[in-house]
């Protein structure tokens, strides 16, 4: 008998939590997706510099050297 309740009660139990745990996996959690910080502008210039740097040169920097208002670079030509 006092497996009977137990059985019961576990059966109770479960079904008075079923409805929580149905309802909570179909809520649908609506992701936020951040706007981009960047603009088309940057996007481009940083496809410029990709494209720049993907190729091979005929040439070795050995220094570069970045001031507040200027970069300057030194190497040797091939």
């Amino acid at each position: 008998m006092r497996k009977a309740y137990i059985e019961s009660f576990i059966i109770l139990l479960f079904l008075s939590c079923c409805p929580f745990i149905v309802s909570s996996c179909h809520e649908e959690e609506k992701e936020e997706i951040p706007e981009s910080p960047f603009d088309e502008e940057d996007i481009q210039h940083e496809q410029d510099l990709n494209a720049y740097l993907g190729k091979s040169y005929s040439c070795k920097i050995s220094q570069v050297s970045v001031m507040e208002s200027s970069v300057c670079v030194t190497g040797e030509s091939f």
